[in-house]
């Protein structure tokens, strides 16, 4: 049978009513927004030291939302993995929500209240402090202290909540008052402080991106700092070249131009490698080294560095060291002697000249197992950034 056009209409349309089937036209509906009506505060991601910001929507009383936020100079919306699940810390069915006490020499954890776990912590700290405060030292001045508890703080508190602890600390007597930033930074904080006056970072994140040559080494950006490396990614993107040293192979390593492994512990050598690289061929700005550092003051002739005192500073004693020939020479109206020119063997940059001497790209290459060819090729693409513009 055939069937025009019209009439295979007119068919199905008597057979969708026959059905009970209506056709009415389709109604656009859009899903509301689950932060309508919630009220947006901003944060801090509380993980790492890259600061980013984030966006928390509440509603009644509840985080709805949370999310990066766009108007960071840090972050610029963008969060890593660990950013982007802090929404799980305010609601998770997994996370638990009443303290756990096990007693001495228990093996069981059990479910205790708020109000139960308050009252023994505040009980414990008052035995303590009670039983090791001091109201004077042993020279018989007055200290109020108490040398039975100690703390160590966290990098993931706010300024605000570490302004509070302090003063919380301080209050109890407290004198051991520590923080995982200066564990962490024991050894960056007085380089930093004595190099460029301050011992902190000094530069913001957003300005690596006006970097010429950038080197990664003792850390991993790409997995840890993802959201600093998407710096580090902006300055390859107007030409910078990525260095990274490590012993591994790191995610970092894969995104670098030039990777040099190196022997765990070796660092020092690395650098000290390119210390001496960048003095021979005058690959610094004489002028700031001149000026705003201290490589033209005159040390006492009488000390000696380790390669002319078998393998010692001047002045090791019993495993001790008297700094008395350290210090720097003076004139009549104590001010330190310098030296202009920077030629006098006795001035700072003749004898860190001196001192590294001995690191020789081979000498490097022996100790860190990285190829001569290679420390070269980093420390003079490195060291090419030290002339100014």
């Amino acid at each position: 049978m055939e069937v025009s056009r019209r009439g295979f209409l007119k068919i199905t349309g008597a057979t969708l009513a026959a059905g009970g089937i209506g056709l009415r036209s389709a109604s656009a509906q859009a899903q509301p927004l689950k932060i309508q009506y919630a009220k947006e505060y901003t944060t801090i991601c509380p993980y790492c030291a890259v600061g980013c910001s984030i966006i928390v929507s509440v509603r009644n009383g509840k985080v709805v939302n949370t999310e990066g936020d766009p108007d960071s100079p840090i972050n610029k919306g963008a969060l890593c993995t660990k950013g982007g699940s802090i929404y799980q810390m305010a609601v998770n069915k997994n996370r638990l929500d009443k303290p756990l006490y096990r007693a001495p020499y228990a093996t069981e954890w059990k479910e205790v209240d708020w109000e139960w776990a308050l009252e023994k912590i505040a009980r414990n700290v008052k035995i303590s402090r009670d039983k090791s405060f001091k109201v004077t030292n042993d020279k018989g001045e007055v200290v109020n202290r108490t040398e039975g508890i100690a703390s160590v703080g966290s990098a993931a508190l706010d300024n605000e909540e570490l302004f509070v602890y302090q003063k919380f600390l301080r209050g109890l007597g407290l004198v051991y008052i520590e923080h995982q930033a200066r564990l962490c930074h024991s050894s960056t904080v007085p380089a930093l402080a004595e190099s460029f006056g301050r011992g902190a970072m000094t530069n913001h994140w957003i300005d690596i991106r006006n970097s010429d040559v950038i080197l990664i080494m003792g850390s991993n950006p790409a997995s840890n700092h993802p959201i600093a490396f998407k710096w580090i990614t902006a300055a390859m993107e107007k030409g910078a070249k990525l260095i990274c040293v490590d012993p591994r192979f790191t995610q970092s390593a894969a995104k670098a131009h030039i990777y040099a492994p190196l022997r765990s512990g070796t660092d020092i050598a690395f650098l000290g490698g390119m210390i001496k690289y960048i003095l021979d061929n005058n690959l610094y700005f004489e002028d700031y080294v001149k000026n705003y550092t201290n490589a033209t003051f005159l040390v006492n002739p009488d000390f000696k560095l380790p390669g002319d005192n078998n393998g010692v500073f001047s002045g090791l004693t019993d495993s001790k060291y008297d700094k008395a020939t350290w210090s720097y020479q003076t004139d009549a109206g104590g001010s330190i002697r310098k030296d202009p020119t920077m030629q006098d063997p006795n001035c700072v940059l003749q004898l860190l000249k001196k001192h590294y001497t001995r690191y020789t790209p081979e000498t490097v290459s022996e100790i860190t197992g990285t190829p001569a060819d290679k420390l070269v090729e980093i420390y003079k693409l490195y060291g090419s950034t030290g002339k100014p513009d």
